[in-house]
C-alpha cells in the first residue's frame, strides 16, 4: 500500500474506514485471513486478538495519514477511540483499551477499531470474499472459455455429453 493517492478525496470522516475496507478487500489477505467456521467469533483473523501485535497495517495508515496530511490525532481520538471504546465495551476489554490508551499502544486500538468494523465490511461485500475464498470467478471464466472453444466443443465436450446420454 505503497501509493495513497485513493484517499486524496476522502475526508477526516471517511478515510480510516476506506482504508480498512482496502486491506479487508485485498484478495490476499482475504486468501489468508478470512475464516469460514461458524466458530471462529470474528470470521476474520487479520485484526483478531492474535493479531493485534500486527504492527505494519497502523504503520501504514500513520503514514497514509502523514503524507496526506490528515489531522491524525482528530482521526484517532474523535473518530477511532469513541469507536473502540464502544466496541470494547461490548466484549469486557474496556480496561485493556484504556491501559493501552495510556501506554501509547495506538496501534492496539486501531486494531481493535478495525475488528469492530470489519463484519460491517464482510456482510457489505460478501458476494465478492466469497468469489475470491471459492475462486468462483477464475473457475466461470474457465469454463466459459472452454465453451467458446470451438474445437473443445466439437471434440471433448460432445464425447461427454454422447456418452452421458447413452450414445456412446
Amino acid at each position: 500500500m505503497s501509493n495513497y493517492n485513493q484517499y486524496d478525496q476522502c475526508d477526516n470522516d471517511n478515510v480510516t474506514y476506506t482504508f480498512i475496507k482496502d486491506i479487508v478487500l485485498d484478495p490476499s489477505n482475504i486468501k489468508e485471513h478470512y475464516v469460514i467456521d461458524d466458530n471462529c467469533e470474528y470470521g476474520y483473523r487479520l485484526f483478531t486478538e492474535s493479531e493485534y501485535d500486527n504492527y505494519e497495517n497502523y504503520r501504514s495508515f500513520r503514514e497514509m495519514i502523514r503524507k496526506l496530511h490528515f489531522d491524525y490525532f482528530y482521526i484517532m481520538y474523535k473518530i477511532i477511540l469513541p469507536e473502540t471504546l464502544e466496541y470494547a465495551d461490548g466484549l469486557d476489554m474496556t480496561i485493556d483499551v484504556v491501559g493501552w490508551l495510556k501506554n501509547d499502544d495506538e496501534d492496539k486500538i486501531f486494531n481493535m477499531y478495525a475488528l469492530s468494523i470489519v463484519n460491517e465490511i464482510i456482510d457489505e461485500y460478501e458476494d465478492y470474499i466469497n468469489d475470491i475464498v471459492t475462486n468462483t470467478t477464475a473457475k466461470r471464466l474457465a469454463i466459459n472459455k472452454l465453451k467458446r472453444n470451438k474445437i473443445v466443443n466439437n471434440g471433448i465436450i460432445l464425447k461427454i455429453s454422447m456418452m452421458r446420454c447413452g450414445l456412446f
